[in-house]
């Protein structure tokens, strides 16, 4: 994405069955280093599968402070850390069967920052 371009809220992917989210990685094409003014920040929700598909939001990942956020080319994120994982949400790592998990990456207003082709990795435990 470009400098100042967002992504909007789009589907990562669909549970097909009762599972719970173990591991969420972020892999950049290349180096990130944002600062302060200079950032994205990569947010990751549930949406329930009845309708009004509700959403949670699991994970949101700003790249806003050089070395503690910083991530290199190839490298990867674990997301699933403190810092990043909504703590009061826990429950809602829980997925049943059709609900869809997105993606957001929003910017900063100052001059924004590029985001690479990446991938996010995301391992689901199966449950009963």
């Amino acid at each position: 994405l470009a400098t100042n371009t967002a992504l909007p809220e789009q589907v990562a992917g669909v549970a097909r069955q009762k599972s719970r989210i173990l591991s969420v990685k972020f892999r950049p094409g290349a180096a990130l280093t944002g600062t302060a003014t200079d950032f994205m920040t990569v947010i990751v929700r549930k949406r329930t599968k009845a309708a009004p598909a509700t959403q949670v939001a699991l994970i949101s990942f700003a790249v806003d402070t050089v070395t503690t956020d910083d991530v290199a080319a190839f490298g990867e994120k674990d997301l699933m850390v403190a810092a990043y994982k909504n703590a009061a949400a826990e429950t809602a790592f829980d997925f049943e069967a059709g609900a869809v998990v997105t993606v957001e990456v929003t910017k900063s207003t100052a001059t924004g920052m590029t985001l690479p082709v990446s991938t996010l990795d995301m391992i689901f435990e199966p449950r009963t």
